[in-house]
């Protein structure tokens, strides 16, 4: 008998207190059919709930709270699809306010506008204005049938005046009166936390937060019984609600987005343009006389594409790769679109297919329910044309980025619950600093802090912070989805504009989209390919001629000898920890090895323990044996493991009894935000299903734990292929052309692992010489000097980008006046180049008017006074240098820390350099000590070793263990934490960027590490650089 018409989930962004699903769970635990989602401005959260309500049978009505009005509170529920366009458009414009009107008259007019389809709750606001009968009779006049006053009964103060004038407005405007009251929360215990999330929207604390709070719990979501008795006087109008309810049928899940528009030949249709188009593709990629087996698989895809009238998808990402081609953006298509033949001879993609034997029904089958997805990675450095290109070519009201949803997290909502109940901010940032992902803030942690675990306001600092975990925080933009639609897409969902200038994003997520089975476009910005671009145009240059990635020998043997020793910095997704530890082992030896090293080390194959049985298979040691005879034919090519996404969905169909469609449901349950509880119920099929056919429980046990571990991170073979085709360019470089590779890492940065300081320290140690930025030879970029160029052989000189604080358009100028004419003084160059204060002393702090016969803080002083004479306009010619004070000679070390801090790395030396007779003295080792020690057979052996920290990495997989990659100037070593030693040494860790470490000398065929038993700060930290590390989770 009754409907809540007006509740606020936690999409209401810092106004709700509860997610969409606990609110329709309760709905049905208080026995309600149907409930009305109206969130604060916007439908966020509409997809999910309608999800849930499909799941548990129930009817949920789609709405929207506007409380922008100074004298009503409205409420607009869809009736239809007309309705749900209208209010999708109305939530997408802001008020025009225009002369003699306001701002309530500006919203008005929009929702008069919009009003076909959609249902008016209106209800007074607590201090309405005099003009409210007039404003209200203006409105509701364009919603004839179609307005209800909503009378919410929260026993407040003013309850009986405000509900008096309420029913008399009803009365004169006859207006039926509806049983709604305001829910915010779905169960009284969460009153608290609502009264938090308001502190932190007002940027207040609790104790001084009265005012903004509601003032009780009557705000819950109310069961039918209370409903009852509290408007036992006026049964009516709780029974109104559910008219209302039976008025509103639109189905959110029902919308579907037409194909975008797409440029066609004279005469063409979209089927006969991708025909062309694919056609112009065999002959680039397979040569004038194509194979049968080319010619069968292209037939094979556009007949499938064609059945499913897909051909504006395929034709709007032609568009975007040959926008790339022209403008020299080097992209490349990945994931399951590289299962496609189509996509790679659109360009789309760069691997051949039907080369590596992919399957082309992972992207694309009449069994799937959703559309294809194609990802294409494009020059991180130049996604934004790419994006703005989207823009132009299709319209702002036709193409929208998704958002992203961010959520409170652990560290966020300790700190901003700890705001509201006033702990100190430097109390919280301690804390900050100590927590990782997901560890349990214990008591050990909490006396560090020199806080009692069992004192109230710690307890419920805590709790409140657990209940807010998860919380939507506010909207973000994704990195590179779009919506395009030959229709206006704010007729569809919610449009605004981002904080970000020239972008515009839907009010949905990935995941409410791929729900709806709707056609997205991923622009995905990758540092590789920025890298590989400056690395081929280096070539080039060098070459006297264009090359390509298509011009890199393929297959290069010493490429995968240096790759086999575990040397693979800088090499794209080869570089981390973990996947420099594995090749070792692995040793690849041809492109598909490199395919199975990318997709080894991911939580998919470590969590189902598959690494070690293909490794062992791979030497020799282990039998290759298959868990029944019908898995020879899916896992055959990885020797009975199953390593990629796609192997574990086919056992899923040949040892479990799925159809293609029910698998094609665990691929996607896999990417889904509930996933841990849709894999609950696959585990049962699947282990059953396996037993059934005569499995081994160990193997089945083991494939669903890879499951688990794909919903985490997994590739499929597809993904894997094309980031091993940029795997094997960047080693190829590494391997051939070190001076060009570390040039285009840096140009490149920021990207990968690796800091510049760590890029430069690794080309020296691989001959690579480096000169620093300096005025009179530096370009903006870094650059490579052959050896024509300079006496000592090919080199790098550094770029004046490195220099922190040096304005770009203030340093191309410097390099076009250098151009004309030498300098000869600094206030020359200040003069010529009109460099500002800004990018003249950070010149002269990183030491770049060396070449000027000036050290750097003589330097500064040259500065200051080139900047105080300017703009004298007398000074035609380089003045003499001016006379400065001759400041005492910077010890090494100094100057070290100076480079670092002024441009991210020396060339004069590493850091601890200068300082190692000092450790030797305290006994501590450097890394090639360590390699020493162990290659004389020193494993066991206790060791002190001392360096920078690079890299912490704390994976989930690991079980706790922390991995931090120290640096010193010999190279770099792995320190592996156990749980117990990172517990004992949490805030150091964590705080500190540079370590001595006492450990146990451990080895195996691959590789050094050293088990960390105690971390101890230098004595001399104070005195080095602070150079910032990559942490990864």
């Amino acid at each position: 008998m009754y409907v809540p018409l007006r509740v606020h989930s936690n999409f209401s962004f810092l106004d709700g207190a509860s997610h969409p699903e606990e609110l329709l769970a309760a709905c049905q635990q208080h026995e309600l059919r149907a409930m009305a989602l109206t969130d604060r401005r916007g439908v966020h959260g509409i997809i999910k709930a309608a999800l849930e309500a499909r799941r548990r049978r129930m009817h949920l009505i789609a709405g929207a709270h506007l409380d922008d009005l100074s004298s009503l509170s409205l409420t607009l529920l869809a009736q239809n699809i007309a309705g749900w366009k209208n209010l999708c458009r109305l939530l997408s414009k802001r008020p025009v306010i225009i002369e003699g009107k306001n701002q309530d008259d500006a919203l008005l007019e929009l929702i008069i506008a919009h009003n076909d389809g959609l249902l008016l709750l209106w209800e007074p606001s607590r201090t309405p204005r005099r003009s409210l009968p007039e404003e209200l009779a203006r409105l509701l006049a364009y919603f004839p049938g179609r307005h209800y006053c909503a009378i919410g009964r929260h026993a407040l103060p003013d309850q009986r005046v405000h509900e008096a004038l309420s029913r008399s407005l009803a009365r004169k405007f006859s207006s039926p009166t509806l049983a709604a009251p305001r829910v915010y929360y779905h169960s009284p215990r969460r009153r608290m936390l609502h009264d938090v999330l308001r502190c932190i929207d007002r940027g207040v604390r609790l104790e001084n937060a009265r005012d903004e709070l509601l003032p009780n719990d009557t705000f819950a979501l109310p069961s039918r019984a209370q409903m009852r008795e509290l408007w036992c006087d006026d049964i009516d109008s709780v029974r109104r609600t559910r008219e209302v309810a039976m008025r509103c049928q639109f189905d959110p899940l029902a919308l579907s987005l037409p194909m975008p528009d797409v440029a066609l030949e004279s005469g063409e249709t979209p089927r006969e343009t991708l025909r062309r188009k694919v056609s112009l593709g065999v002959s680039k990629r397979y040569g004038d006389a194509p194979s049968e087996r080319v010619k069968q698989q292209v037939e094979h895809e556009l007949a499938l594409i064609s059945s499913l009238d897909y051909e504006g998808y395929f034709l709007a990402m032609a568009e975007i790769v040959e926008f790339c081609e022209r403008e020299g953006i080097l992209c490349q298509g990945r994931g399951s679109a590289a299962n496609s033949v189509v996509c790679f001879c659109l360009g789309v993609t760069a691997i051949d297919p039907l080369e590596l034997g992919l399957l082309f029904e992972r992207f694309l089958s009449g069994a799937r329910t959703d559309p294809p997805d194609i990802d294409l990675d494009v020059m991180h450095q130049r996604r934004e044309e790419v994006i703005q290109f989207i823009y132009r070519r299709h319209g702002g009201e036709h193409a929208a980025m998704l958002c992203n949803i961010v959520r409170f997290r652990q560290k966020l909502a300790l700190r901003e619950v700890g705001k509201v109940l006033g702990f100190p901010a430097d109390l919280l940032g301690k804390v900050g600093k100590m927590i990782g992902r997901g560890a349990p803030v214990n008591a050990d942690l909490l006396a560090r802090v020199q806080l009692d675990p069992e004192a109230r306001r710690v307890k419920l600092w805590l709790a409140l912070a657990s209940q807010l975990e998860g919380t939507p925080r506010h909207l973000s933009i994704h990195p590179g989805g779009f919506l395009i639609s030959r229709e206006p897409i704010r007729g569809f969902v919610p449009v605004q504009d981002a904080a970000m200038e020239g972008r515009t994003i839907i009010q949905w997520d990935k995941y409410d989209v791929e729900e709806l089975g709707l056609f997205k476009v991923d622009i995905l910005g990758l540092g590789a390919l920025s890298m590989l671009d400056h690395a081929l145009k280096l070539l080039g240059e060098q070459r006297g001629e264009e090359v390509g990635l298509a011009d890199l020998p393929a297959e290069d043997e010493a490429t995968y000898e240096m790759l086999s020793k575990g040397d693979s910095l800088g090499v794209f997704q080869l570089e981390s920890r973990a996947q420099v530890a594995m090749l070792p082992r692995l040793k690849p030896r041809c492109f598909y090895d490199l395919v199975i090293e990318v997709s080894l080390v991911r939580p998919g194959p470590i969590q189902g323990q598959m690494v070690k049985p293909y490794l062992e298979r791979r030497r020799g040691l282990e039998p290759v044996v298959h868990a029944h005879p019908s898995l020879e034919e899916v896992l055959g090519k990885t020797l009975g493991v199953p390593i990629f996404q796609e192997q574990v969905m086919r056992v899923a169909m040949v040892a479990a009894g799925y159809s293609a469609a029910e698998a094609d449901q665990l691929r996607r349950d896999l990417g889904s935000w509930r996933v841990s509880e849709t894999l609950r119920s696959h585990r049962m099929r699947l282990l059953s299903g396996m037993a059934e056919r005569g499995i081994g429980r160990d193997f089945a046990e083991r494939i669903c734990q890879q499951l688990e571990g794909f919903a985490s991170y997994g590739f499929p073979e597809s993904h894997a292929a094309s980031f091993a085709l940029i795997a094997y360019a960047t080693a190829y470089l590494r391997r051939h052309h070190p001076a060009i590779f570390a040039c285009a890492l840096l140009r490149a940065q920021p990207m990968g692992f690796y800091n510049a300081n760590t890029i430069i320290e690794d080309g020296k140690r691989r001959g690579v010489r480096f000169l620093p930025p300096d005025v009179t030879s530096s370009d903006w970029d870094h650059k490579i000097l052959s050896s024509r160029d300079h006496p000592h052989g090919e080199g790098i000189r550094l770029g004046l980008r490195l220099v922190k604080g040096a304005l770009e358009e203030e340093m191309l100028r410097l390099v076009a006046e250098r151009s004309r004419a030498p300098f000869k003084t600094i206030e020359g160059v200040i003069r010529r180049a009109r460099l500002g204060q800004r990018s003249a002393l950070a010149l002269a702090r990183a030491d770049a008017f060396a070449g000027l016969g000036m050290e750097r803080r003589a330097a500064s002083w040259a500065a200051r006074g080139g900047l105080a004479r300017r703009d004298d306009r007398l000074r035609l010619l380089d003045s003499p240098r001016q006379t400065s004070p001759q400041p005492a000679q910077l010890e090494l070390f100094e100057q070290i820390e100076r480079d670092i801090e002024s441009t991210s790395a020396s060339l004069r030396g590493h850091p601890l350099a200068p300082w190692r007779a000092r450790l030797r003295k305290e006994g501590i080792l450097s890394t090639a000590d360590v390699k020493r020690e162990q290659s004389h057979g020193a494993k066991g052996a206790t060791l002190t070793v001392a360096g920078l920290v690079i890299r912490r990495q704390r994976p989930q997989t690991a079980k706790g263990v922390l991995f931090i990659t120290l640096e010193d100037e010999a190279g770099l070593l792995d320190i592996v934490v156990s749980p117990e030693v990172y517990e004992a040494h949490r805030f150091l860790i964590k705080t500190h960027g540079a370590l001595a470490i006492t450990g146990t000398l451990r080895r195996d065929e691959a590789r050094v590490w050293l088990q960390a038993n105690m971390l101890s700060a230098l004595s001399f930290s104070s005195a080095l650089p602070h150079l910032k590390s990559v942490d990864f989770r």
